[in-house]
């Protein structure tokens, strides 16, 4: 409609999104100024961003870190906590304690086990270990316990008075423990035996380990007058507790050599992630040696050889060393904070696999790369990996995309100081189309701008929809800000189990007992917080002088208050014309129009959801398109057309 003979008019559609670049006005038309809280439900549309809700309680914690286990005995959760507690929260068990100084952990599920190592400021925990969190066969319960583990110490006796068919010679003799786990320990020191010929060789005072993991022994012999160890054919003893046995082979039947053993890891130490290629658990950013990428056995998590499961990575000193991974396609790739490196299976063992460099400036702390669920390693989908760089986020597939994605946001992305890029969080939702990035910068609600929080902690996120296209044109992007969370220490996107069904769902922690998560319903946010929705428009100037005289918002849903200012000069000013309110409730299906006075060059347009809760539900605005009419006065200022 026209309010006025002569008067025009310009639509406002699209809404994709926040466009942080610089000074305002370069924002295009049918991008925002701000955009705090919002979703993209449908084709230009904008509505208020989901709730969270309660996932977790615990009485009495501090979390600042957790992780969802998946076993075959179910799902538990684990938490970090800030007095330095880990703890099974599934099932009440306090797991370690003394880990003050540790601010993060990570985790791998991989053969119905979990790997666990902590970290401090985006590094493995210094002097820290590697744990392995299951439930031993017989249970009764999960326990966490150190991963691999030591060798026998004593030897057995060895004597030959049966008849057998060892063959003439000195034999060596050593057993190694077996844990529950398929760990096999290197062996004990070697006992010599000098075989007559024709007998076997009989072992008493075998090791037994005060370990509980250990559940069997392995005897290992070798063959006459050498040195190298092989396991001996039946050799297995199934329990911890036999102290006796028999050796009665002959040398032609030693054939699979246990030499690897000497070479095997009794201990290992902290990372900053883990990750599953090829049958192998790689340690990631480990302590003391972060360049050098530990390899295990195929098949076998906690058996790493010291000489050939070595990956060396070029050295580089302070932070800049090895902190994440991806796995994508048949390859491996690993990178610092700046820098990506690729090495891949050729089939032998991991020291000969070669390492090359894809690209020596963009690259990534391990939080900083996309996972889609902890129950999951570091691949994510599509071929692909998110990676949050000082440069923006950038799509890896093998190789770095020129433009990042976060290209429409790149004022607010550099305000992330570099020195604490380490907590940058990404975390993916396949399922919905929706890139979460935790990050430390605070938004200025006045001007616009974005700058560093001055906390070495996460205070908002940026939400990222993708449905429209995984590019930087077609990505539309919100600021979400929340009151549960002074800080928000962990996300994830997390498989919970709803009504029988499996779901993905966004999980957050932030320094208090609880642990969130967003679902996809309306309602108040946890603790009936405010979520406050709000955006300003891109300048609307339709070229010279205007008088603007109203504006038609169609909003098809809405609930209770509607905050509208319209500003006719620069935002941060704070100079606005009538703030008007309505509810929304009753203008469901209409249009929502206003009679406005405004004079100028271009105007501002600024809306706020209610920021109450009505009828125990937040207030919302779901918004389509705004219609602004106006007059034209002049095509430049008068004070321009003076002659001086």
């Amino acid at each position: 409609m026209n309010v006025a003979i002569g008067a025009q008019s310009t639509s406002i559609t699209g809404f994709n999104g926040l466009y942080a670049r610089g000074n305002p006005d370069n924002c295009p038309s049918d991008h925002l100024i701000d955009c705090f809280n919002c979703i993209f439900p449908g084709k230009s549309q904008i509505d208020i961003r989901e709730p969270l809700t309660v996932q977790n309680t615990i009485p009495t914690r501090t979390i600042i870190s957790y992780f969802i286990v998946n076993t075959s005995l179910g799902i538990g959760l684990l938490t970090l906590n800030a007095n330095g507690e880990f703890w099974d929260e599934t099932h009440a068990t306090l797991l370690l304690t003394g880990l003050n100084l540790a601010d993060d952990f990570t985790a791998i599920n991989i053969f119905g086990r979990t790997y666990i190592a902590f970290k401090k400021q985006g590094k493995a925990l210094a002097g820290g270990g590697l744990y392995v969190y299951y439930f031993p066969p017989g249970g009764p319960a999960f326990v966490l316990l150190p991963a691999a583990g030591p060798a026998p110490i004593s030897i057995p006796t060895l004597a030959q008075v049966l008849p057998g068919v060892v063959d003439p010679g000195v034999h060596q003799v050593a057993i190694s423990y077996l844990y529950d786990t398929g760990y096999l320990s290197p062996p004990n020191p070697l006992t010599p035996i000098n075989s007559v010929g024709g007998k076997d060789i009989e072992l008493v005072g075998i090791a037994t380990s005060p370990n509980p993991r250990v559940v069997g022994r392995v005897l290992l012999m070798s063959l006459a007058n050498q040195t190298e160890l092989f396991f001996v054919p039946g050799g297995a003893i199934n329990d911890n507790i036999t102290v006796n046995a028999v050796i009665n082979v002959g040398d032609s039947s030693l054939l699979s050599s246990a030499d690897y053993l000497n070479d095997v890891k009794t201990s290992l130490p902290s990372c900053s992630q883990f990750i599953f290629y090829k049958g192998r658990l790689f340690i990631i950013g480990q302590d003391q040696f972060p360049d050098d990428i530990l390899a295990s056995d195929v098949g076998v998590p906690e058996s790493f050889n010291s000489v050939t499961g070595i990956i060396h990575f070029p050295v580089d000193f302070g932070p800049n060393t090895c902190s994440g991974a991806m796995a994508i396609r048949s390859s491996l790739y690993v990178t610092k904070p700046n820098g990506t490196y690729i090495t891949q299976d050729n089939g032998s063992t991991p020291d000969t696999w070669p390492v090359d460099i894809v690209d020596s400036g963009i690259g990534a702390w391990s939080n900083g790369i996309s996972t889609f669920s902890s129950s999951m390693s570091g691949q994510d989908v599509l071929d692909s990996c998110l990676v949050a760089n000082k440069r923006g986020l950038m799509l890896f597939d093998g190789s770095y995309g020129e433009i990042p994605l976060t290209h429409k946001i790149e004022s607010a992305w550099q305000a992330i100081s570099g020195y604490v890029f380490y907590l940058v969080q990404v975390a993916h939702d396949v399922q919905r189309k929706r890139i979460y990035i935790a990050v430390p910068i605070l938004p200025n609600f006045v001007t616009s701008d974005f700058s560093p929080s001055g906390l070495a902690a996460n205070s908002i996120m940026f939400m990222g929809d993708y449905t429209e296209g995984l590019n930087p044109t077609a990505i539309k992007w919100s600021v979400w800000t929340q009151a549960v969370f002074a800080q928000i220490n962990k996300i994830s996107v997390e498989n919970f189990t709803v009504a029988g069904f499996t779901v993905y769902q966004l999980a957050i922690c932030g320094g208090t007992n609880t642990i969130c998560k967003v679902v996809p319903s309306p309602g108040p946010d946890y603790d009936v917080n405010s979520i406050n929705q709000f955006i300003t428009t891109a300048p609307v100037s339709p070229g010279g002088i205007s008088t603007f005289l109203m504006l038609d918002f169609s909003i098809p849903v809405g609930l209770g208050n509607l905050t509208e200012k319209i500003y006719v000069i620069d935002k941060s000013s704070s100079t606005t014309l009538r703030p008007f309110k309505v509810e929304l409730a009753t203008y469901h299906g209409k249009d929502l129009q206003r009679l406005i006075n405004a004079t100028n060059d271009k105007i501002l347009i600024y809306l706020q959801s209610d920021q109450t809760n009505p009828g125990g539900f937040q207030g919302r605005f779901l918004l389509d398109k705004i219609d602004v009419y106006y007059k034209k006065m002049w095509n430049m200022r008068p004070a321009l057309t003076q002659s001086t």
